[in-house]
């Protein structure tokens, strides 16, 4: 699969795991199962569930919780992640107390993020210091 997991970024600026290496993963579960050792099926299910929950249409929170479940009930024999046991457990409760999409919160959530950073980047600007003075 060539997936670079756990690796240290230069810099510092964390690790290799991000959303990239997720969905490569994902991609070809038959090859994520091989090398991970895990069930096909569970994979295939994780995979729906988190594309399910970041994209941008209204979802079934039936449906949903009722997936959620059976995908946990398949996973007994392992042990669960914190971060898998929210997903798998609290996600349907989560779309459900959204107004919007969580897609859509998480794509604006991104555009105050760079307007953030634009106006500090134009505050701490060299330029500005120099025309200051």
């Amino acid at each position: 699969m060539g997936l670079r997991v756990d690796e240290p970024r230069a810099g510092g600026s964390g690790n290799s795991n991000d959303g990239n290496t997720a969905r490569r993963a994902f991609r070809s579960p038959a090859e994520f199962a091989a090398g991970t050792g895990v069930d096909q099926e569970l994979i295939d299910r994780v995979g729906t569930v988190l594309q399910a929950v970041s994209c941008l249409h209204r979802l079934d929170i039936d449906a949903l919780s009722a997936y959620c479940r059976r995908t946990a009930e398949l996973y007994v024999e392992r042990y669960m992640s914190s971060t898998l046991h929210k997903l798998l457990s609290h996600s349907a409760a989560v779309v459900e107390s959204c107004h919007l999409p969580i897609a859509q919160c998480q794509q604006r959530c991104r555009e105050c993020d760079i307007c953030v950073h634009m106006t500090q980047c134009d505050c701490h600007d060299s330029r500005l210091s120099v025309l200051s003075v």
